[in-house]
């Protein structure tokens, strides 16, 4: 099995122009392996000199003091870099571990008491310091707490769009940065649409964004982003040009409109660590703030109920430790085919209660019939809410120009045959919900 270490520097012969970021995130002493760490020295000699280091120059900086096969067998063990902060933070928190442990035997060789008990004590924290997940600065005495606490009220807390008006002043202003997002609907609804929206506007505001599609690859998604761009009534089907010309006045007009803005995309990252891989690069060298994951579904071991949510929570957990808005896409369960009230709830969340407790902001978008056109949005959570009851919109869709508008209805949307239904249950439903 590759180890952490191992990883980071086969990452590191894979893409040499990685170390600087590296550099700063490890020291040589992170490493325990004698040749890892040896190996890690002749990157930090190399750029100190200006030079890039590849197999070559790392060859003849460490002949003599490690197995050339070992630097070759690295360079081989990766085929890609993607994953190398994740690589990072695993070898970090194993050093911190390590200092714990080294800590604490010298605490106990020091100890002259022959009282057992102190012994033991000292003993049991280096038990439980092998069990330390995060790293120090993590740890908040109540002092501090108090501080952060005193500091988040005498500054603004920082916000960012949900990428609608209308969801903002549902939200006061926007969401927190730490907060989850979760986008439910049906397949075929129109979700990816939607949130490519929230997108763009979030984009024209100035928020740098990342956008991971599990389901289709970046041309498409440039197929319904584009349109959102044009300033024309009709956007031009440009895959039908064929003169230079037209080419060349496209092209011109794409790199206008796209150039200056912060949209990002990541690509082949399916497992979650390969996503937490990329939130992390994409948020430590672009200062991205939100992320949006198309869909939840999608990422490997998702079709495992216990993975499943285990996945989700990891993704709840990343907003809170990293300050980043994530809109998690989602599709429903078959639950409500079963009923005759089509409104999603949140028993028909793939993940049920648990995504739905986990979740800051809930949004289903739904048809009350299938042959319907008319798409709903249900704001069914909204934690920073104040009344504590869902909100409807209903959304128009310019499909010229790939656009999404919502309009809020001042009641719950139903179908006229189903009326009376809704009326004979809305009491146990308002109870309910």
């Amino acid at each position: 099995m590759l180890q952490s270490e191992q990883a980071v520097l086969g990452c590191l012969l894979f893409d040499p122009s990685k170390f600087a970021h590296v550099n700063q995130l490890l020291s040589i002493d992170d490493f325990n392996e004698y040749e890892n760490r040896e190996i890690f020295k002749a990157f930090k000699y190399l750029d100190s000199i200006g030079s890039q280091a590849d197999l070559v120059l790392l060859r003849d900086r460490l002949r003599g003091k490690i197995d050339i096969n070992y630097l070759i067998s690295l360079s081989e063990s990766v085929s890609f870099a993607d994953n190398l902060i994740s690589y990072c933070k695993a070898v970090k928190e194993e050093s911190n571990k390590r200092k714990i442990v080294e800590v604490m035997q010298n605490t106990l060789e020091k100890i002259n008491d022959p009282d057992a008990r102190s012994k033991d004590l000292v003993a049991g924290i280096m038990k439980d310091s092998l069990a330390i997940d995060t790293f120090f600065e993590d740890k908040f005495t109540m002092r501090e707490a108090l501080d952060a606490y005193m500091k988040h009220l005498e500054e603004p807390a920082e916000l960012v769009s949900t990428g609608f008006v209308q969801l903002d002043e549902q939200t006061n202003g926007g969401i927190d940065l730490h907060s989850l997002a979760v986008i439910v609907s049906d397949s075929g609804i129109g979700k990816t649409t939607l949130t490519t929206n929230m997108l763009v506007n979030k984009a024209l505001k100035g928020e740098k964004c990342l956008y991971i599609n599990l389901e289709i690859p970046v041309f498409d998604m440039l197929e319904i982003i584009i349109p959102q761009l044009s300033d024309e009534d009709t956007w031009v089907d440009y895959k039908n040009l064929v003169t230079k010309d037209d080419i060349d006045r496209i092209r011109g007009f794409l790199e206008e409109k796209l150039a200056g803005l912060g949209i990002y995309f990541a690509r082949n990252c399916y497992s979650k660590e390969e996503i937490v891989a990329q939130m992390d690069l994409h948020r430590m060298d672009y200062g991205v703030t939100s992320c949006f994951i198309d869909h939840a579904q999608l990422i490997e071991g998702s079709e495992d109920y216990t993975k499943y949510v285990g996945i989700t929570k990891e993704i709840k957990r990343y907003c809170l430790r990293h300050s980043m808005a994530i809109f998690l896409l989602c599709q429903t369960n078959d639950n409500k085919e079963k009923r005759g009230d089509k409104e999603p709830r949140k028993t028909d969340l793939r993940g049920g209660a648990n995504l739905y407790q986990d979740a800051d902001i809930v949004l289903f978008l739904y048809r009350l019939d299938v042959a319907e056109k008319q798409v709903y949005l249900k704001l069914a959570k909204n934690r920073k809410g104040s009344s504590g009851e869902a909100v409807y919109y209903a959304v128009k869709f310019d499909e010229a120009r790939r656009k999404v508008s919502l309009a809020w209805m001042a009641e719950r949307p139903i179908k006229e045959e189903d009326e009376g239904f809704v009326k004979k249950r809305r009491s146990r439903y308002d109870r309910e919900y």
